[in-house]
């Protein structure tokens, strides 16, 4: 049996690592298997969560015609996100779920070779919505696809040109990204590894950039990915009731962290 995991692991690596938001584990949906109230005969139950998503390195580019004669290379992106997830569960094999909480951000790219311009966001208002479901399973394996779309529209806080601060009045910094994904999980009672990949769609623009007009050539800037497809990792921490966490981290397209924790009623 582990010898069919192990290479089952690798074939998805190498057939779609080629190809973030948060994954998840794919053995979500019955973790945990029993809540503290829902009777574990019923059909759906309720979990509540709290997801904490850091952002270290996202592969961006600007985009627009009218960079003919600049760099479009993105040197940092950063993201933090604190999150509150709401999750209905459909006999432990298929949910879907809604996450409210804040994000902020922080971008810098040299459109010039002697011209940095950094971008650094407030905490704002984020939403998204999605869900997973267990396609087939054998034994303690789980292959699972997910689906997640997440939006903010945070204020900026700064905005510098090289050592010289600009005013951020107006200024907007638009945030949407959707992505799906497929994982393979095993289970060792209590304790979930995981991997998988995903394909994301990842969009900024910043908009209003009217302060500093005279040396971007447009009034807005549009960051997109790189490298749209990834890989994930990561495990999970189940007993068998009512509790449980999860840890990630993602890589190729963004390098990025999670951490989970769900309460099921």
């Amino acid at each position: 049996m582990m010898r069919r995991f192990l290479f089952l692991l690798s074939f998805l690596c190498w057939s779609m690592g080629a190809f973030a938001l948060y994954n998840g584990n794919p053995s979500l949906p019955m973790m945990p298997e029993t809540g503290a109230f829902i009777p574990r005969e019923a059909w759906v139950g309720v979990k509540v969560g709290y997801e904490l998503d850091y952002v270290y390195d996202r592969k961006l580019r600007m985009q627009g015609q009218h960079l003919d004669h600049c760099s479009k290379k993105v040197h940092t992106f950063e993201s933090l996100k604190n999150l509150g997830v709401l999750t209905l569960n459909f006999s432990d094999r298929v949910e879907i779920f809604s996450t409210l909480g804040v994000m902020s951000c922080d971008l810098s790219h040299t459109p010039f070779s002697d011209t940095k311009i950094s971008y650094k966001t407030d905490s704002a208002f984020a939403w998204g919505v999605g869900g997973r479901a267990i396609l087939a399973y054998w034994g303690d394996i789980q292959v699972s696809v997910n689906a997640a779309y997440l939006q903010s529209t945070p204020s900026l806080s700064s905005l510098r040109v090289g050592s010289s601060t600009y005013s951020t009045h107006g200024t907007e910094f638009d945030y949407t990204e959707w992505q799906i994904g497929i994982g393979v999980s095993y289970r060792f009672s209590w304790f979930i590894p995981y991997i998988g990949a995903d394909f994301s769609n990842f969009r900024t623009r910043i908009e209003d950039l009217d302060s500093i007009k005279a040396i971007l050539p447009s009034r807005h800037a549009t960051f997109k990915d790189v490298y749209p497809c990834g890989i994930f990792l990561g495990f999970g921490l189940s007993p068998n009731r009512t509790f449980s966490l999860n840890f990630e981290a993602r890589f190729i397209n963004e390098n990025a962290v999670s951490v989970t924790a769900d309460f099921k009623f």
